[in-house]
């Protein structure tokens, strides 16, 4: 089992998370990802941080709270396993950075793991590879209800490579949101879902501490959980892009 490595051991403040913004901006850039552990930071001064790398991806929902919600059946607000996935991946415009901040975690489950998607996908066959790059799908966006053609792969708005931007969860139905091949085959992505799911060697996890915060470049990496038990899970939940 792969773990993810802490960047930073330890930050205890605010001006102490200022001093290390290069730091950050260094690892996601090398890395895609910074880990930190905090003791007395509260998710206000976690924010203010935040918002000084980038701006809210949805300023009307700049903070979500991730924790079991009996009145929510999304996958983030139950305790179920959450497969791997990007963030937002239906939109036209993606999140770039996802950022999660721990303020409450049980005790056994739930381990948050990352998945370096170019390398995964690396172990696919050459002509399947191709396939997958070449077709297009039919997108629907849950969040405006726009419906787009285009392929699963999107520029970087930074490094400018071409990254896969895609979701193991309801991929196969156009009737909510997600992916339909133009062709209507299914077995395009049967073949990368099954890949995903099963090559859990690339799966670097974390186990929550109350106090931790991660910011991981959701272009780069799917992320998902494992399953837990229990009501003590909450996370802070904050999506930017970079500032204009």
């Amino acid at each position: 089992m792969m773990i993810l490595t802490y960047t930073q051991t330890h930050t205890h403040t605010l001006e102490s998370l200022n001093t290390i913004k290069l730091s950050v901006s260094e690892s996601l850039k090398t890395d895609g990802y910074f880990l930190t552990r905090t003791n007395t930071v509260s998710i206000d001064d976690v924010f203010s941080f935040l918002t000084n790398i980038g701006d809210l991806w949805m300023p009307e929902f700049p903070v979500i709270d991730v924790q079991i919600n009996q009145g929510n059946r999304l996958y983030a607000f139950t305790n179920s396993k959450i497969p791997p996935h990007n963030e937002c991946c239906h939109e036209e415009i993606p999140p770039l950075w996802i950022c999660l901040f721990c303020v409450g975690v049980e005790e056994e489950g739930g381990e948050f793991y990352l998945v370096n998607t170019k390398n995964s996908l690396g172990k696919l066959e050459p002509e399947y590879f191709e396939k997958l790059n070449a077709t297009k799908f039919i997108v629907r966006s849950a969040k405006t209800n726009y419906q787009v053609e285009r392929g699963l792969f999107q520029m970087h708005p930074l490094s400018k490579e071409k990254s896969l931007l895609y979701t193991t969860i309801g991929c196969y139905s156009i009737k909510s949101h997600g992916f339909q091949s133009k062709e209507n085959d299914p077995f395009v992505l049967k073949k990368l879902n099954e890949h995903l799911l099963k090559s859990t060697e690339d799966y670097q996890y974390h186990k929550w501490q109350k106090g931790d915060l991660i910011i991981f470049d959701n272009y780069k990496f799917m992320h998902g959980r494992m399953a837990f038990a229990g009501l003590e899970r909450h996370l802070k939940h904050i999506r930017l892009v970079p500032k204009k």
